[in-house]
């Protein structure tokens, strides 16, 4: 998986440097962060949550943009009886979903002035993941179950000097192949909607 994530990086640098002259003003960066719906299989066994965003990259020109984008997120997971009725959506505890990715990215802005409507398109590494249960020391008595895979994403987003809304369909990987705590992720494709605001900074 370090190669993955390596190989991602490495994809978003040559793409860069192999075109026009470095300019340090064509640099941007920029966070935001979302509001998370998980959808498909994953809407069964996990709700809604949370997640934060980092992204920065190079101008290949006035409107294409290619780059990187690191992101964390949570889900609350959901606990059913034996009647399949929710009991708790597990807003504490081990009922707990994390999402992190890391992905080659590019952005398409159709102008150049204060109002910018964008796409993107992502391709990289995903990982699904359960917390680890800790002790009050906050000491790992039990690490929750862990899972790298691919991850794809398509955004649809606006700009307005620089502050930015946007949405995404995310594809996050699947679930770990022997989870800890929450055995209905086995092996789940975890996708979800992404409902974000940040803003975008340019240098």
């Amino acid at each position: 998986m370090k190669k993955l994530i390596l190989s991602v990086a490495m994809l978003a640098f040559f793409f860069t440097s192999s075109h026009a002259q470095f300019d340090i003003e064509k640099l941007f960066g920029g966070a935001n962060i979302a509001f998370v719906k998980p959808i498909g299989d994953f809407s069964d066994v996990a709700n809604g949550g949370i997640s934060v965003n980092l992204f920065g990259g190079y101008q290949l020109t006035d409107k294409l943009g290619v780059g990187l984008e690191y992101g964390e997120g949570i889900t609350a997971g959901i606990e059913r009886d034996s009647n399949g009725v929710d009991i708790t959506s597990g807003i504490f505890g081990a009922q707990l979903f994390s999402l992190r990715s890391i992905q080659a990215k590019s952005w398409y802005r159709f102008t150049t002035g204060t109002v910018r409507p964008y796409v993107g398109v992502g391709i990289g590494a995903a990982q699904v993941g359960e917390p680890d249960a800790t002790d009050i020391n906050g000491d790992v008595t039990l690490a929750g179950a862990k899972r790298w895979g691919l991850g794809v994403s398509a955004e649809l987003g606006i700009s307005i000097n620089g502050f930015s809304l946007s949405y995404s369909f995310n594809v996050n990987g699947k679930g770990p192949e022997e989870p800890v705590f929450n055995a209905n992720i086995k092996d789940l494709s975890v996708n979800f909607h992404r409902f974000a605001a940040g803003y975008i900074y340019n240098f």
